[in-house]
């Protein structure tokens, strides 16, 4: 199947493609708040009904929603699907899967999100609630304020962060300057290993990763889990040596690679880390052929 024939089979109905003032709908029906987002008001009562190719001019490139949609599309025919996101964010992965699952008519839908910030964590309840996922009949929901990490621990995250800031990371000491530079100070949140937040799962379709440099740190420690639960991964990256760590790993696992596209950064010596230099995640796509088949 065609990128472009992917993204029209899951297409939401044009009923769906109607957004309210203070809200914005894209191309899979799913609702988002105006007020999320850098864009804001610009964004309100806007409709994104054409197939995100290259993007969705929003918030997302083709690679996430082709790495969702290929999942879910190997997936279909199952009774149930369960989908994770962690460094979520408001949670538009978890919620688009949600969306998308209700309409295909898969009767046990389970979601497991975590975010780290106190105020993103809100909208992301606000933003399941609102497209029609808490609470309802078939669709299970776990979310987590807190980090994922290696292990069960309390890590340092900013605190007061700005809203529309979506590059907030853990630190195992308390600072008062983060990993870009900028002047934020910390405060102690929880923080989860892999194993906790899976633990009863018996197997993750689709898992999303942004955590904000700590990717490899902690997919690295969790190799058993991950070949033995997951399908099928999209992870964003932060620096180039990210890129090649993960790229590494996954090929000493086994896996598939659909796609890699690395990282782009701008060199500056004023910004005290690699990570913190980075403009646009980097994206790996990868499939567990233990698992997906």
């Amino acid at each position: 199947m065609s990128l472009e024939e992917l993204f029209r089979t899951y297409r939401a109905p044009a009923e769906a493609l109607r957004a309210e003032d203070g809200r914005f709908v894209n191309f899979l029906g799913v609702s988002t708040a105006a007020s999320i987002l850098p864009q804001g008001p610009a964004l309100s009562g806007q409709v994104y009904a054409d197939l995100p190719i290259p993007g969705d001019s929003v918030f997302a490139g083709a690679a996430e929603y082709e790495a969702l949609l290929t999942a879910i599309d190997a997936c279909k025919s199952q009774p149930s699907l369960t989908v994770a996101e962690f460094g979520a964010g408001w949670g538009p992965w978890v919620s688009a899967a949600g969306v998308i699952g209700k309409r295909l008519g898969i009767k046990d839908i389970r979601l497991i999100a975590v975010e780290a910030d106190s105020e993103k964590y809100k909208l992301m309840q606000a933003h399941l609630a609102y497209n029609g996922l808490a609470g309802q009949p078939g669709v299970s929901i776990a979310t987590y304020e807190g980090a994922v990490w290696h292990t069960d621990t309390t890590l340092n995250f900013p605190k007061n962060i700005v809203a529309v800031d979506f590059g907030g990371r853990v630190s195992e000491t308390s600072h008062s300057t983060d990993y870009r530079g900028m002047a934020y100070e910390t405060t102690e949140i929880r923080a989860y290993a892999l194993e906790t937040l899976l633990k009863g799962e018996r197997t993750i379709d689709y898992m999303h990763v942004d955590v904000q440099g700590a990717e490899y740190e902690i997919l690295s420690r969790a190799g058993d889990l991950m070949n033995e639960k997951v399908k099928y991964l999209f992870i964003g990256t932060h620096s180039r040596l990210i890129d090649g760590q993960l790229l590494q790993l996954l090929h000493t696992w086994g896996w598939d690679i659909r796609f890699a596209n690395p990282c782009q950064f701008v060199f500056n010596r004023a910004i005290p880390t690699i990570e913190g230099m980075t403009v646009a995640d980097g994206e790996i796509f990868a499939v567990n052929p233990k698992c997906a088949g």
